[in-house]
């Protein structure tokens, strides 16, 4: 072998190795966001608000006149993007009508993927997420806790 022989097998080995780091390190990158995660997956990522009024030293939380629902739940709302701090605003905004000037996002913790049980399942609507199935299989959620000034 002549020395541009081994120059281009080295050369060759080096660009598919980063080509590889490239590959991997992307999907890493994509796969560490849970909300693409689980959108990917199938999942429908959800966001849950727990308003705590230091105050009063209470969790505020939302009472239903429905009878089917629960008595208190915490506000809850879609995500159809990456961005939390949007879907925390529009959350506020749609669940309690408050504007986001009186919230301040303290922490965000991701808790997990619920699996639903539900025979009929939801035809999903991507709004720019890539996903591997069509169906929602259940709901992914994100705890966001804010304090109310």
């Amino acid at each position: 072998m002549s020395i541009l022989e081994i120059i281009d097998a080295l050369n060759n080995i080096i660009g598919l190795v980063l080509i590889l780091i490239s590959l991997f390190g992307g999907l890493y990158l994509f796969f560490i966001d849970p909300i693409r995660r689980w959108s990917f997956f199938g999942y429908f990522p959800t966001v849950v608000l727990a308003l705590i009024d230091y105050k009063s030293k209470e969790i505020l939380t939302i009472e239903y006149e429905n009878k089917n629902a629960l008595d208190k739940q915490l506000p809850q709302g879609s995500i159809y993007n990456s961005d939390i701090l949007n879907a925390v605003e529009n959350t506020i905004q749609r669940e309690l009508g408050l504007d986001l000037k009186y919230i301040d996002l303290e922490y965000i913790k991701e808790l997990g993927v619920l699996k639903s049980d539900d025979v009929k399942r939801l035809r999903k609507f991507q709004y720019g997420m890539l996903s591997l199935v069509p169906l929602v299989k259940g709901k992914g959620y994100i705890l966001c806790i804010c304090t109310v000034k």
